[in-house]
């Protein structure tokens, strides 16, 4: 997880776990009603009146919009957060292929290097005058060769 995306997520599951509802159930504890159950606006029309009934459903209906709209951004942050787990995992698989398709076109070319660096006494192409341009020239033949196959896999 991002640390920008760690963050925002922490902080929606804080306030959509308490940290914003805390302040009206401290409240709502205090005056010994419970918020969730529709029995705030029975309270408190005992309590104050019958003429305070509209603004204890007004607080209802603010309490459920905010719930809503954290629970809203709280999906977003979500969805934004795989998105963006996804495109890093696309990008490090392209650079996983271009990395395997280097190793297997200079594997080849490493191993003939390798296997002209032996200090052997019998080897092909070991004394002449031109052996080493015509190594090198197999090589080149080779390299040009994985090149071209890769491409037409389109795997570079």
């Amino acid at each position: 997880m991002t640390p920008l995306f760690g963050l925002a997520g922490t902080d929606c599951e804080r306030i959509g776990d308490g940290a914003l509802a805390q302040p009206v159930n401290t409240l709502s504890t205090a005056m010994g009603i419970e918020l969730r159950s529709g029995s705030l606006i029975a309270e408190g029309e005992q309590f104050y009146g019958h003429s305070v009934g509209p603004y204890f459903a007004d607080v209802l209906s603010t309490e459920e919009r905010f719930e809503n709209l954290v629970e809203n951004q709280r999906e977003t942050i979500e969805m934004l957060h795989h998105t963006n787990e996804s495109l890093l995992s696309s990008r490090i698989s392209n650079i996983m292929a271009v990395l395997t398709v280097f190793s297997a076109i200079v594997l080849p070319l490493n191993l003939i290097a390798s296997i002209w660096g032996m200090n052997q006494q019998i080897m092909p192409l070991r004394d002449g005058r031109y052996d080493f341009w015509i190594v090198v020239g197999i090589m080149a033949v080779l390299l040009f060769v994985l090149v071209l196959f890769f491409k037409k896999k389109r795997w570079l």
